[in-house]
């Protein structure tokens, strides 16, 4: 259907789900902000946003990021923000498929070799040190901090590799 086709109600509710990305773009942080590979115009405009403080002012420019995202797929930006949060099966997904590594690593020598060989852009030394000093801390009070380490440290190896 047309724009012109479309009865007005559906322009509302398409408009509100541009609203509700847009949205969601504007609480994302800078770092995550670079991965979506925005045009120019819809990051400033993002920027702006996140330095305004009067309520009012921050809903029209909601609007106005509804309005340049009417060019770009709308879709493809909510998958990827998705993706980024955390919020989509694939991350869902992604994580599992991490921490399993994490646990394999932890507690089996040979499942090292096995990570390198899936991941092969992964710095060994780097790896081996994350995994010995997760080793060491399980029974300590520094067990969780440890994992959680290997655990952002396998992550950004798999970003890297996606990239």
């Amino acid at each position: 259907m047309s724009e012109k086709n479309r009865s007005k109600s559906d322009q509302k509710r398409q408009a509100k789900k541009l609203e509700e990305v847009a949205e969601k773009l504007t609480e994302l942080s800078p770092r995550q902000l670079a991965r979506l590979k925005l045009r120019e115009n819809l990051l400033e405009a993002i920027q702006t946003h996140q330095r305004l403080r009067n309520k009012e002012a921050r809903r029209r420019n909601i609007q106005f990021l509804a309005k340049l995202m009417r060019k770009d797929s709308s879709q493809e930006i909510k998958q990827e923000i998705d993706k980024i949060t955390g919020n989509s099966i694939i991350a869902k997904r992604d994580l599992a498929n991490l921490e399993s590594w994490r646990e394999k690593l932890l507690s089996d020598n040979s499942a090292l070799g096995d990570y390198i060989n899936e991941y092969p852009g992964t710095k060994h030394q780097t790896l081996r040190q994350q995994v010995i000093t997760a080793r060491e801390a399980i029974g300590t009070g520094s067990e969780k901090l440890a994992s959680k380490q290997l655990l952002r440290y396998l992550r950004r190896q798999m970003e890297h590799q996606e990239e």
